[in-house]
């Protein structure tokens, strides 16, 4: 997992400007080659709690890069806004007074009222809003949609129903509930390198295919990563293989 990823983020890091504006897709997936390999070394360290919960991060950036690569600029340039509405309402100081305040009364409010939201969904419009520009945003294929991640990203991105259930134990053991001081840290590193095995290989999947031009012009250096990610899916079945068999045992 460590090769392909540090394969990955060789091809990655050049272009990864960190601005939004110009790198955006390139600049998520940088820092989520860097989750990657920051789970690959806790594991190696034995810290098997902390890279369950690494993997949830690694799972919700999976999700966004999901419906980013796969819709259009509309999505993109929509992000980039929600991204500068989160800025204006989290450091209203960088802002002039006057420009701040004609865009959330003018322009945010409309785009709320747009979508029947209340003055109490503030916040959640400003994370989440992007998501009414995602094409898989379809209230008759999603009616529990919400502007959350599990409801909301992880519900467009065709995921949530897969992992809800390891999403929300991650929540248990990053809150430092009874779990956490009692879970059984051998069953934890095996689900937590199944979890992460599988996302991973998606990610990476997701990167060739929004760097298509790039390995065109490019096939050796594809050859070689193309190898890593086929390794990749095969530790990912065989994980999951051993992880169906022993939950049927239990059963």
């Amino acid at each position: 997992l460590s090769t392909a990823t540090m394969a990955l983020e060789s091809v990655n890091e050049p272009l990864a400007r960190h601005d939004p504006n110009f790198s955006l897709i390139n600049d998520i997936f940088e820092m989520t080659f860097k989750k990657i390999t920051g789970f690959c070394r806790m594991m190696v360290l034995g810290l098997y709690l902390d890279a369950y919960v690494s993997w949830r991060t690694i799972h919700e950036s999976e999700s966004t890069i999901y419906l980013l690569v796969n819709n259009g600029d509309k999505t993109k340039f929509s992000y980039v806004k929600h991204i500068s509405y989160s800025n204006m309402y989290y450091t209203p100081s960088n802002f002039d007074d006057k420009v701040r305040d004609d865009v959330f009364e003018n322009q945010i409010k409309a785009e709320m009222n747009e979508h029947g939201l209340k003055s109490k969904d503030m916040k959640k419009f400003l994370e989440y809003g992007w998501l009414y520009d995602c094409k898989e945003y379809d209230m008759e294929k999603h009616p529990k949609f919400k502007l959350n991640f599990n409801d909301g990203v992880d519900e467009l991105s065709g995921l949530r129903d897969q992992y809800n259930e390891f999403y929300r134990g991650t929540s248990e053991i990053a809150h430092s509930s009874s779990i956490f001081f009692y879970a059984n840290e051998k069953n934890i590193k095996n689900v937590a390198l199944m979890l992460t095995y599988e996302s991973s290989y998606r990610i990476f999947v997701l990167y060739m295919q929004f760097m298509e031009e790039y390995f065109k012009r490019h096939e050796n250096e594809k050859n070689i990563i193309l190898n890593c990610i086929d390794d990749v899916k095969r530790i990912a079945e065989f994980l999951r293989e051993q992880y169906d068999k022993e939950d049927e045992s239990d059963e």
